[in-house]
């Protein structure tokens, strides 16, 4: 029997694009959602059909009103591309159990089930698989060989340009393999397996609709059957998402946790390619970089009191930039690698009280603030300096009347 890879997990908060169309999407995720200025576009670009469109905000489907639920075809490379997982397409969840193989076979959706040798794995579509979900394949399955099947007719699919996608898939996952030790035999790699019969013509809904072999259809009636008690089970209430809640980068988390735990088995170092760097200069301690962070990998906290840290997690990164775009200071700087993969404390400051509102504030230790501003928070310290350039411009009209605050 084939191991289909059912339509399942599908994310608290996950909204249809359009009523029928497979993609669904997180808005407190969506990066251009929380912020209109993120220009982030990675989905627009990865479909293949050119469906999707951004204005300002989270992506959208062109000319929504007219188009037709069949036009997205659910091969997944939007979602797989997105880097933070606002984005979910039914039929890539990897299942509980994997197949008792030596290797680990990966087919489409689209080849007839009788043609995917038996344990083959089956998702909607190849180009669909990210690094993040070759590596957590890896690792579940005690880092067997992954072969993905090349048909050979990908160029004549409407997802064709998935197999660069794919491509592009498989040489990042090979390099991170390599990095951790791995042998290149069990590196994950195309295997050519021509179709002998026509491919259907398009990519199903779900696996329900893939024609199956006279012996696997009584045994897909086992496993829908296990489906049908699984839905009657009442769903954890996780609460409501808004934009000011973190979000999860759930492929970033994936791609981490795998990683992590395949180079521990070969005791090597955690491949600094995907930790993100983040270095400071000068500082202000005002927290807005922390505020804004989507992920919660940059966090501004209270060790012990009268103390304040700024903290960076490089692992629940997803390098937006967001954190340094805000800086008033203009004093972080991002890098796309060379990070560590413990948490770092990037800044340390005295915590106290203002003289003059009463709030709680961050004293940076090296303060080049004048003697007045002392025990002034960052808004105070602000209002006080435009109250000096107030009065230092009206002095020379209004004479000895104006004084200093």
């Amino acid at each position: 029997m084939n191991a289909s890879i059912a339509p399942n997990e599908t994310a608290d908060g996950h909204r249809p694009l359009l009523p029928g169309v497979r993609v669904r999407l997180d808005a407190a995720s969506c990066l251009p959602e929380r912020f209109p200025a993120n220009t982030c576009e990675l989905c627009v670009e990865a479909c293949p059909l050119a469906l999707l469109e951004s204005r300002g905000g989270a992506p959208r489907l062109i000319e929504a009103a007219t188009m037709q639920a069949d036009s997205c075809i659910g091969c997944g490379q939007c979602a797989a591309v997105c880097p933070s997982g606002a984005l979910h397409v039914d039929g890539f969840a990897l299942p509980a159990e994997l197949p008792d193989e030596a290797e680990l076979l990966v087919d489409c959706w689209r080849v007839p089930a009788a043609e995917s040798p038996a344990g083959t794995l089956r998702v909607p579509c190849l180009g669909g698989l990210s690094a993040g979900w070759l590596l957590s394949l890896f690792d579940q399955s005690g880092e067997r060989p992954i072969r993905l099947l090349e048909r050979g007719q990908c160029a004549e699919c409407p997802a064709g340009a998935g197999i660069k996608s794919l491509l592009a898939a498989i040489t990042e996952t090979r390099m991170l393999l390599f990095e951790c030790g791995v042998d290149m035999s069990q590196m994950p790699m195309l295997a050519w397996r021509p179709c002998h019969t026509p491919l259907l013509p398009a990519i199903p809904a779900s696996m329900a609709e893939v024609p199956l072999p006279r012996r696997g259809f009584f045994r897909s009636l086992l496993g829908e059957s296990l489906k049908a008690v699984e839905a009657t089970r009442p769903a954890a209430d996780s609460g409501p998402i808004t934009l000011r809640s973190p979000m999860q980068p759930l492929q970033r988390l994936r791609l981490a946790t795998a990683l992590t735990g395949i180079a521990r088995r070969h005791d090597r170092p955690l491949p600094t390619r995907i930790l993100p760097h983040l270095s400071l200069g000068a500082c202000d301690a005002n927290g807005v970089c922390a505020a804004v962070c989507p992920t919660g990998a940059l966090q501004k906290a209270t060790p012990a009191a009268g103390q304040a840290e700024l903290r960076f997690e490089s692992l629940r990164c997803i390098a937006c930039n967001q954190c340094a775009r805000v800086c008033p200071e203009r004093s972080l700087r991002l890098d796309v690698q060379g990070g560590e993969a413990k948490p770092v404390v990037l800044a340390s400051w005295r915590q106290r009280e203002c003289i003059r509102c009463g709030s709680d504030f961050s004293d940076p230790a090296a303060s080049a603030e004048p003697a007045s501003a002392a025990g002034l928070c960052s808004t105070c310290r602000k209002t006080e300096a435009l109250s000096r350039g107030v009065a230092a411009f009206l002095r020379p009209t209004l004479g000895s009347d104006v004084s200093q605050p």
